[in-house]
């Protein structure tokens, strides 16, 4: 019963913060150079 209440709670809560995220303006960056460098240093430090 309590894994059932932990799980409704965590529902209405990731509801709450999805809906706070929407209000948010995401834009995509420009991909350049500088972008893809970017992102293979963090590809070589995961790998």
């Amino acid at each position: 019963m309590l894994s059932a209440l932990l799980a409704h709670t965590g529902w209405h809560w990731m509801l709450s913060r999805g809906g706070d995220l929407l209000q948010y303006d995401f834009v995509m960056p420009l991909v350049d150079a500088s972008l893809v460098a970017a992102l293979l240093r963090w590809l070589m430090l995961t790998v």
